[in-house]
């Protein structure tokens, strides 16, 4: 059921191109998240295969990389906090 001044249905799926608008990428970029694993449907075999997007589930999967990734970062940034941290008493 369409919201009140609303111009798409909630549950509507988004293409490739507009996923990309949406993230402010290439469609290609796009196709390189989908085999990272960004959930899809497919629609369609071989070339002429199209995909399709749901925007909740694109934001949720987006949102759990970022927090892998800070993760992975704060994790590799530690050890070399604390090389610093001795280099700097050594001297004294």
């Amino acid at each position: 059921m369409r919201g009140l001044g609303t111009s798409e249905p909630q549950d509507r799926l988004l293409t490739s191109d507009e996923l990309a608008g949406r993230l402010g990428c290439s469609r290609d970029t796009v196709y390189e998240l989908v085999r990272q694993g960004l959930p899809h449907l497919r629609l369609g075999h071989g070339r002429r295969a199209e995909y399709r997007f749901s925007k909740e589930e694109a934001a949720e999967w987006l949102k759990t990389c970022r927090e892998a990734n800070s993760a992975r970062i704060m994790e590799h940034s530690r050890p070399t906090e604390r090389l610093f941290e001795r280099r700097r008493y050594v001297g004294v």
